[in-house]
């Protein structure tokens, strides 16, 4: 297959949303695509811990930062300190089963998106040591 295509195959598949692999192939489609929307949004391919969990988030697993899922859907998402860059993804609100979204310490800017207020039943949310503007949502 010419190169060309091989990449339009891959933008394709991407902007589809890819089903999730692995430890995540049972991950609910709308967490899947979530998950993979703020992949490509934070720069996940430049992440020093789980840049190659785009289509496994469940596997992004190890002593600090980590994606924890349980019955289907993701529920914790720590990733601290992980050289994410760009913007939160406003999909991530699809994640309504996250209690814990730790994502301080990294390059983050822009603002948190509107659509995350519909994420109720995080507790704990750490955003601080990033760029990140504006104000809360509701």
């Amino acid at each position: 297959m010419p190169l060309r295509a091989l990449a339009l195959q891959v933008l394709l598949l991407r902007a589809a949303g890819a089903s999730c692999t692995g430890a995540s192939s049972s991950l609910d489609a709308a967490d899947c695509t979530a998950w993979q929307a703020g992949f490509d949004a934070m720069n996940g391919t430049g992440w020093t811990h789980c840049s190659d969990k785009r289509l496994d988030p469940c596997g992004c697993s190890d002593s600090y930062r980590i994606v924890t899922c349980s019955g289907g859907r993701i529920t914790y998402v720590s990733l601290y300190s992980n050289k994410l860059a760009g913007t939160l993804a406003p999909e991530w609100s699809s994640m309504t089963q996250v209690t814990h979204m730790e994502l301080y310490n990294n390059q983050l800017t822009g603002s948190l998106p509107p659509e995350w207020s519909s994420m109720t039943q995080v507790t704990h949310m750490q955003l601080q040591g990033n760029q990140l503007s504006g104000s809360l949502p509701p």
